[in-house]
């Protein structure tokens, strides 16, 4: 027979609750999470994820149009989310000054350098050299814990320069939601709209991420976007 303390045990849940209750409103970087929280990655290698479908990169660097670029590169931008449908755990917090070197030039044509270069607020700065394009990010965010779920703001642009027109591209990201955060099976949804903009010829991508409710009949996961003339004209 196993004894305990009901006491104990009613304390104990108590003192939990007490500490996620007066964590309501508050960033994410100010809540200690418990290890078993996050994954055995640093968020500099979470980044570098965005390079996985680089492919992308090198097709919009070889089109003959502005517009058909604009297809491409909303397409990345969409990719940056693709495992949180199965991917709930968070990377551990990088140290000030670490580094995360990624070279794929062997098979993929492109090299990739992360740093955390700043820890109070974290920011993370990436570059990326290829023979044809170049890549460059900033990344930082702001969160709020709100009892139920909790919601993650990113903070900084995605730079892509096609190195044989200068034809320069941004983009953002945009809200990530996680849900059930007390009590039931967790999930990632995110919401939003991302503009991809080429800035030379004002050429644009407008991609909506639609909000999920387990109230609606909406499409989990629903993705719509267009691709634009700078006139405003659809193109895609």
């Amino acid at each position: 027979w196993i004894e305990y303390d009901a006491k104990a045990v009613v304390s104990t849940q108590s003192t939990g609750w007490n500490i996620m209750k007066n964590c309501i409103g508050k960033e994410l970087s100010k809540i200690p999470m418990p290890v078993n929280f996050n994954e055995p990655i640093s968020f500099l290698q979470r980044l570098t994820e965005d390079m996985e479908y680089s492919d992308l990169l090198t097709r919009a660097s070889e089109c003959s149009t502005v517009e058909e670029s604009l297809t491409y590169l909303s397409a990345i931008a969409v990719s940056s989310y693709a495992t949180t449908s199965t991917r709930t755990s968070k990377p551990f917090n990088p140290l000030l000054g670490e580094t995360f070197e990624y070279d794929r030039t062997g098979d993929k044509g492109y090299r990739s350098f992360t740093e955390q270069v700043s820890h109070h607020p974290p920011v993370s700065a990436q570059h990326v050299e290829h023979d044809n394009w170049t890549y460059y990010q900033e990344f930082s965010m702001t969160s709020k814990f709100r009892g139920k779920y909790l919601q993650v703001f990113p903070i900084g642009t995605s730079h892509f320069v096609v190195k044989s027109t200068g034809h320069h591209y941004t983009w953002n990201k945009v809200c990530t939601t996680v849900h059930n955060i007390i009590v039931g099976k967790l999930w990632v949804d995110q919401s939003g709209e991302i503009l991809v903009k080429e800035h030379s010829t004002g050429a644009s991508a407008r991609v909506k991420f639609h909000p999920y409710s387990y109230f609606s009949r909406e499409t989990p996961r629903r993705v719509t976007g267009g691709v634009f003339a700078p006139d405003g004209t659809p193109m895609f």
